[in-house]
């Protein structure tokens, strides 16, 4: 017993990561149609494909976006020191944190005054995808009757919705 566990320890490469990256279940070709329903207005539903995979010689993932006939985002998704943390690298300075928690992957960031919690979501073949805009102009602030806590309520903007298959 002692001997396989050195030898399983002797084949991990010296430069092996310190935690686990991206679970290979992610990696490939998700396509599908998002669906953004704004709160006053139309639905719309447009193309979403994105492609998921480990960039050739690095630790960080090709985390490419393409909503409908527009240009592909190239976004980069960097594996950080602590487990299951994750920065997408927009390729334009912006870079926003992301975790991995179970099987979703989970970002929230503002951008001017939006607010905007994303989700990826994998269930086996099916990756669904979600987030939605709030803006914190003019939120409902109200107190607890009893105690000191306050709370704050965002205007919903718009939900964008995608149920992503893998391609085969």
């Amino acid at each position: 017993m002692f001997n396989s566990i050195v030898l399983a320890l002797a084949l991990i490469p010296a430069d092996a990561p310190a935690h686990p990256g991206l679970p290979t279940e992610w990696h490939g070709r998700w396509t599908g149609t998002l669906k953004i329903t704004p709160v006053a207005g139309e639905a719309q539903e447009t193309p979403m494909e994105m492609v998921i995979e480990p960039l050739k010689d690095s630790k960080n993932y090709r985390w490419r976006i393409v909503y409908g006939k527009g240009p592909a985002r190239e976004y980069e998704l960097i594996p950080q020191e602590k487990a299951n943390h994750f920065v997408i690298d927009e390729k334009n300075g912006l870079l926003i944190d992301a975790w991995l928690i179970g099987d979703t992957v989970h970002s929230f960031f503002q951008v001017a005054e939006s607010m905007i919690p994303v989700r990826y979501e994998r269930n086996g073949d099916t990756l669904r995808f979600s987030l939605t805009v709030s803006t914190n102009k003019e939120p409902r602030t109200t107190k607890m009757t009893k105690g000191d806590f306050e709370a704050k309520a965002f205007q919903l903007q718009s939900v964008h919705v995608a149920e992503l298959k893998k391609a085969k």
